[in-house]
C-alpha cells in the first residue's frame, strides 16, 4: 500500500486502512439507521401482513402508562383496519386494538385541550399524525429544530380536543391484541 509521501507500507498499516474503513461503514450504516428512525411514521410500525388497510388516522386512543422511572410508555389503540374500497360498511368501518410501546422515552405531551369542545372531550381521537419535521404548530417546529436524529420523532393531532401532542423516542413498536372487532 502506498503511502502519501510515496512509501510503501505492509503490516499493520493495512490493517489500520481497512479497520478505519470498517468503522467508517459502520460509521455511516448509523447514520441511514437513525435518519430511518427520523423518517418512519407511526403508520409504518403497524403489521400490514396482518391488517392491510391499518392505519391510525381516525385511531382512538384507549389507554396510556407511562413508567418515567424505566423511560417507557404503552398506549393502547383502537385502530381503524377496514377497507375504504369494501362496498359493506361493517368491513369498512373494521377496527382492532394493539399497543404502541415506545422505550427509551425522551418526551410525550398532549397540548391543553381547547375548552369549548369540553362536550366532545372522551377517548381521544386521533386525526393526523406525521413525522416531527413536518409539525405545522409552533412548538412541534421548534422541537423538531432541537432534537437529534437518532430518535423516532411524531406530532399527532387530536380532533376531539383540538389539541396536539408530541412523542421522542429511542425505540418504538406496535402490537395487535387479539381479533378484529366489529363496527359498532
Amino acid at each position: 500500500m502506498h503511502e502519501p509521501d510515496g512509501t510503501t507500507c505492509h503490516g499493520p498499516c493495512v490493517r489500520t486502512v481497512r479497520a478505519r474503513s470498517r468503522r467508517r461503514l459502520c460509521i455511516r450504516y448509523a447514520q441511514e439507521e437513525q435518519k430511518m428512525k427520523r423518517a418512519t411514521c407511526l403508520d409504518d410500525l403497524l403489521d400490514r401482513k396482518a391488517e392491510p388497510f391499518a392505519s391510525f388516522h381516525d385511531a382512538t386512543l384507549s389507554n396510556i402508562h407511562i413508567d418515567y422511572k424505566l423511560k417507557t410508555l404503552s398506549a393502547e389503540f383502537k385502530v381503524c383496519v377496514g377497507s375504504p374500497d369494501d362496498p359493506e360498511e361493517i368491513n369498512r368501518e373494521r377496527t382492532r386494538n394493539g399497543v404502541l410501546s415506545l422505550t427509551g422515552l425522551v418526551l410525550w405531551a398532549i397540548e391543553p385541550p381547547e375548552i369549548q369542545r369540553k362536550k366532545e372531550w372522551g377517548q381521544p381521537w386521533l386525526t393526523h399524525d406525521s413525522l416531527m419535521e413536518e409539525a405545522t404548530a409552533e412548538y412541534g417546529k421548534n422541537l423538531a429544530a432541537i432534537i437529534g436524529q437518532d430518535v423516532y420523532a411524531w406530532f399527532m393531532y387530536f380532533r376531539d380536543m383540538n389539541a396536539f401532542g408530541y412523542c421522542i423516542c429511542h425505540e418504538a413498536s406496535f402490537e395487535w391484541k387479539g381479533t378484529h372487532n366489529q363496527a359498532l
